[in-house]
């Protein structure tokens, strides 16, 4: 409700923000726990193009989401090593940054996604088979990215959650992912509708409490006890 509030300019970034609040405490940063880089990679217009292609088409050659995914390549390992270089500025070890993968929201079985008629959100019954195909594909290509700037950053990945989505896409009944109710319930209309009288949020296919509790809390919980077993 604050957000919903405030303009995007004037959200501090995290990083600072962060940095500034230990400051002020007079402690310094003993780990660093994230889960970045799908916006960056385009993950969020893939799902703009897919939902707002009804007739399918954001799988295609030259599509706005392959477009997208495209530019994403080319900026987000720029801005991993520009993140690497602020959190070694800010004194936080290289092996104490945990980059989290991310969950896959259109997993519906070990091998089967979400799609169409499956999806009991009115606007995600527009994604066809292969489409939900694309989005998981380019889901798989966002996760080996963040594996390649752990390694180049000497960075912990954290990657032990990754297959416990399944039977908690979207589509199931004990779904771990916001669709476009519980977005806009939760985070608001804010991002550009296709379609006119409805909104969207960009909370869509993030996770929910369920998603960050029963989904990645165990991995980061290991993961900052290993870290902080070793310093400690």
């Amino acid at each position: 409700a604050h957000s919903d509030d405030l303009s995007t300019n004037a959200i501090t970034p995290q990083l600072p923000s962060g940095l500034s609040f230990f400051r002020r405490q007079g402690v310094s940063v003993d780990v660093v726990a994230m889960s970045i880089g799908g916006n960056d990679f385009g993950f969020g217009d893939v799902i703009a193009d897919c939902l707002g292609s009804a007739g399918g088409g954001c799988e295609a050659t030259g599509s706005a989401a392959r477009q997208a995914v495209a530019r994403g390549a080319q900026v987000l390992p720029g801005r991993f090593t520009t993140l690497a270089g602020a959190l070694v500025s800010a004194g936080v070890p290289r092996g104490n940054v945990l980059l989290t993968q991310h969950l896959n929201p259109l997993r519906r079985t070990a091998n089967d996604l979400c799609s169409g008629l499956e999806f009991e959100d009115a606007l995600m019954r527009f994604i066809s088979d292969e489409e939900s195909v694309f989005a998981g594909s380019v889901h798989r290509d966002l996760n080996e990215q963040m594996r390649t700037a752990a390694t180049a950053h000497r960075w912990k990945l954290v990657s032990s959650h990754l297959g416990s989505e399944t039977t908690h896409g979207m589509c199931t009944s004990d779904p771990w992912f916001n669709d476009t109710r519980t977005a806009l319930d939760t985070q608001g209309e804010d991002l550009p509708s296709p379609f006119p009288g409805i909104g969207i949020s960009a909370g869509m296919v993030h996770p929910n409490q369920d998603g960050h509790r029963l989904g990645y809390a165990p991995a980061w919980e290991a993961a900052i006890d290993g870290v902080l077993r070793t310093r400690f």
